[in-house]
């Protein structure tokens, strides 16, 4: 396991092939997929664990991928947060989510946050999108909060997705 930034109240981190049970609790949610792609929760911990190994394999490959996120005082992951490149590799992509119990506490933002500034600064980026179900209006409030700007309607799944764009801020160099 890799730390990779943290906050005053979370680490972002990589996961672990022992991370299978919590990291199923997340995506095994209904709740939590909702708005996600098929929206689908995994059906066992067996998909979860195949999951991770595609993770810590795209982590490896690509440096960035959607990291646990833990909350510092429990030690409990709590959610995921981080990139992945979009499916034609041309835009890379903000994403995140978070078990039931912590939404509306200022967790997302917190983890968005600090993501999107990794991304301009230890990635290099010059632009990071999210995309957000439509319907799904406390992640837009994160989004636009974190400085993103709404860009276009795009078709997913049969959805349609809001998708967001933020720039690297101009620092007068």
């Amino acid at each position: 396991m890799v730390v990779i930034l943290e906050t005053n109240r979370l680490i972002l981190r990589t996961w672990t092939h022992e991370d299978a049970d919590a990291a199923f609790m997340l995506w095994g949610n209904a709740e939590v997929m909702r708005f996600v792609g098929s929206s689908e929760p995994h059906k066992n911990v067996d998909a979860t664990r195949r999951w991770l190994q595609w993770t810590i394999a795209y982590q490896e490959k690509h440096g960035f991928c959607r990291w646990a996120v833990v909350e510092m005082p429990s030690e409990n992951i709590i959610g995921s947060c981080g990139f992945l490149f979009q499916d034609d590799e041309s835009e890379i992509d903000l994403g995140y989510y978070l078990a039931p119990p912590f939404w509306g506490q200022g967790y997302a933002t917190e983890a968005a946050k600090a993501c999107l500034d990794y991304g301009f600064e230890k990635l290099k980026l010059n632009e990071i999108v999210a995309t957000v179900d439509v319907r799904h209006l406390a992640s837009q409030r994160v989004l636009e909060k974190i400085g993103f700007h709404f860009k276009e309607i795009r078709k997913a799944d049969d959805m349609d997705d809001k998708v967001y764009l933020a720039v690297k801020p101009n620092d007068g160099k």
